[in-house]
């Protein structure tokens, strides 16, 4: 696709994280930040005519400053957009609102693909992927602006976040060689026990936990030990077992 043809990002996308059924569209000309506000959105994407404070028909700076903007995952792509060393900039005050937003990419006529993220990535995890993209990834590889591996998405918020995180469990003892938590809220398949090192995290159970009490090797209860909930989670991407809640120590 060209340059122009930007919108099919969001598409592409959402579509890997939540369903093609499941994306509301609002199109250029109508305020996508009031679309946003008192509704919670896994992804956002935002385009139009830009300047550093606004975008055509998408809101300015000062919009979201005075609305809940609760799009987590954001997208957005105009001129002046990726100029983010500004004080009031369109790209940082999507993230600054005092919604649900976590982050914000610069993002159209460079490509970012974000199906990692729909199997357990982090968003740095498909930045990288998509900074050095060719080709032999995912195609097109850029835009019309950039050439493959040569891009720049600008990134604001944490690159270590995730889509889904199962739910962690709490109150983890030892008495003797044997470990007792408390379970998990929400639906989960089971736990895994690790022991964590200077050097190495390892993984001590050889099958999942089912409940919520383990015993382990003698003189193991001396040394850092971890418990963290397991889940299976099936996206339009594929499946794969979500092990990186926050673990209890």
């Amino acid at each position: 696709m060209g340059q122009c043809s930007v919108p099919y990002l969001a598409w592409s996308n959402a579509s890997s994280a939540v369903g093609p059924t499941n994306i509301t569209a609002s199109y250029y000309g109508v305020a996508n930040y009031v679309l946003g506000t008192n509704q919670s959105y896994l992804w956002g994407y935002l385009a139009g005519g830009g300047s550093i404070v606004s975008a055509d028909g998408q809101g300015t700076t000062t919009d979201f400053a005075n609305n809940n903007f609760d799009m987590v995952f954001n997208m957005a792509f105009g001129s002046y957009f990726g100029d983010f060393d500004m004080k009031n900039d369109y790209l940082r005050a999507v993230i600054a609102s005092p919604g649900k937003a976590l982050t914000n990419i610069y993002s159209g006529a460079q490509q970012f693909y974000a199906q990692d993220m729909a199997m357990g990535g982090t968003i740095g995890y498909s930045v990288a992927v998509s900074q050095t993209n060719t080709d032999s990834n995912y195609t097109p590889a850029y835009g019309g602006c950039c050439g493959g591996g040569n891009i720049y998405l600008n990134l604001m918020g944490d690159p270590t976040l995730r889509q889904f995180y199962p739910q962690a469990p709490s109150n983890l003892t030892a008495s003797g060689n044997n470990l007792n938590w408390s379970a998990a809220s929400g639906s989960i398949d089971g736990y895994n026990v690790y022991q964590i090192t200077a050097s190495n995290i390892t993984k001590v159970n050889a099958t999942l936990i089912t409940g919520t009490t383990y015993n382990v090797a003698s003189g193991s209860c001396r040394k850092a030990l971890m418990t963290c909930a397991v889940k299976k989670e099936t996206t339009n991407a594929g499946s794969y077992e979500a092990l990186w809640a926050p673990g209890t120590f």
